[in-house]
């Protein structure tokens, strides 16, 4: 695996992905303190408040500012707001997580099909990475027709304690990158423009 850069920006012709800044905080406001969005997130982030909205702003930035995580603000290119965030998380040498959250009106649309193009074609090919993971609530039909339609598969079922000390049962995904090209040209078409 290859270290990322931190300052690192990928493109289509509709969406930018670029670090998340401690200024993104405005513009969050727009769309992080809608409780629906938080409801299957419980593993690492719950958002109720304007505070709790800065403290995640803040820690994004810590951690990415210390190599631990690398996440992006997803932005609409034609309004200039932000859609929501995305993020690349280290486990093992040649494996990484993810995750994402869009904002209500963001989602069922392109946004969410072309941030997750952008990151896994960057960890695929510019990180060398060989398998991104993730996780999400069995309840969460929304996460797993998406990650399902995006080329992931299921991998395990888990029952997994929350900060909050609730149990949550979880399923776990898979992306191997021996499966990419053909997920790009069967999932993606080859119509969407990106630029690193």
């Amino acid at each position: 695996m290859k270290n990322w850069d931190i300052n690192t920006v990928l493109e289509t012709d509709r969406i930018k992905l670029r670090r998340i800044l401690s200024d993104d905080f405005v513009n969050l406001q727009k769309i992080a303190l809608d409780k629906e969005i938080w409801k299957f997130h419980a593993f690492y982030t719950q958002i109720n408040n304007i505070k709790e909205l800065e403290e995640y702003v803040n820690e994004c930035v810590h951690k990415i500012n210390t190599n631990k995580e690398l996440i992006f603000s997803i932005i609409d290119k034609k309004t200039n707001n932000i859609a929501g965030n995305i993020r690349l998380f280290k486990s093992k040498v040649n494996y990484l997580f993810s995750g994402t959250w869009l904002g209500l009106k963001y989602q069922n649309s392109y946004y969410n099909k072309e941030a997750k193009y952008l990151v896994f074609n960057y960890a695929f090919n510019c990180l060398n990475i060989h398998k991104i993971c993730f996780t999400t609530d069995v309840n969460n039909e929304k996460s797993i027709k998406s990650l399902l339609k995006y080329g992931s598969k299921i991998v395990k079922s888990e029952e997994i304690k929350l900060p909050n000390n609730k149990i949550q049962n979880t399923y776990f995904f898979e992306l191997h990158k021996n499966n990419w090209e053909q997920i790009k040209q069967n999932v993606y078409k080859g119509n969407i423009i990106y630029s690193v």
